[in-house]
């Protein structure tokens, strides 16, 4: 799948990005995605466990 840039701002991040990391593009790329579906699958986590243990004191009390 070939990706196309057209936001100015997009390509100026991701050109800090490669040059700063020293990876190729599509490297970059990668990694990025991988790393942001990381947070937000832990964040995820997160909240479910926080909506678990607020359920927890509600559902002993009774």
């Amino acid at each position: 799948m070939a990706i196309e840039i057209d936001d100015p701002k997009t390509e100026a991040l991701l050109f800090e990005l490669i040059q700063r990391t020293g990876e190729p593009l599509d490297i970059a790329v990668l990694i990025a995605a991988q790393e942001r579906l990381a947070r937000l699958v832990m964040q995820t986590s997160r909240e479910a466990m926080a909506d678990t243990s607020r359920a927890l004191p509600r559902a002993s009390s009774k």
